[in-house]
């Protein structure tokens, strides 16, 4: 799925393991990120990352592949994950669990802790953030839109660490002034969740949530 940019620093800091799995990867956009950042190579000590992405829509994933981003490419429904338990590393699912029914939404963070041995990140627009639909997408998904909201409660019940972005929006990037404000109250918003309009939700698998 698509998702602000934002969110892309924040996020690659936190890749630390050579096998990540990009959930509902889109045209590929994370597993271009995880394959180029120094800051994630740094954290894999030099070694070449091994990178899966799974789509249910075909279109995208066929797009993907073609672009080689990752190392392999696996079309199947997100609740359920066709891995081994602890048998990946990082466990990536950007701007996905708001397309999903509550019910389907809980057995993917299942899903994500039980095949991950170290880290699960769950990205998702805050409740109040109004999805407008993106007709401008290359190919756009049938499953595209928006139909739960997680709570940073939400995640914190089940044991998720929850940091968040502000993301600045298209009608205030030539507004040096009001850019440089919601700018400040992104740094703030990062150790202040309530504030922010992206929560990232980070659980460290068999390890204190650190």
């Amino acid at each position: 799925m698509s998702s602000p940019p934002e969110l892309d620093a924040v996020v690659l800091r936190l890749i630390d393991g050579q096998t990540i799995l990009d959930l509902a990867c889109g045209l590929g956009k994370w597993g271009c990120l995880i394959r180029t950042s120094l800051s994630a190579l740094e954290k894999t000590s030099m070694q070449k990352e091994y990178i899966i992405g799974t789509d249910l829509f075909l279109p995208h994933l066929l797009r993907a592949k073609y672009l080689r981003v990752y190392d392999d490419t696996i079309q199947h429904h997100i609740s359920y994950l066709p891995f081994r338990d602890k048998s990946l590393d990082v466990v990536l699912a950007a701007e996905v669990i708001e397309h999903l029914t509550p019910e389907n939404g809980y057995l993917l963070l299942k899903e994500m802790e039980r095949v991950s041995r170290k880290t699960v990140i769950v990205t998702t627009p805050t409740p109040r953030v109004v999805f407008s639909g993106e007709t401008n997408r290359i190919m756009f998904s049938p499953y595209d839109k928006h139909i739960t909201s997680w709570r940073i409660r939400d995640f914190k019940k089940l044991g998720f660490r929850v940091y968040s972005v502000r993301t600045v929006p298209y009608f205030a990037t030539k507004n040096f002034p009001l850019k440089l404000i919601l700018t400040l109250l992104n740094a703030i918003s990062f150790w202040i969740p309530e504030l922010a309009t992206q929560v990232i939700a980070v659980k460290k698998v068999n390890r204190d949530n650190k």
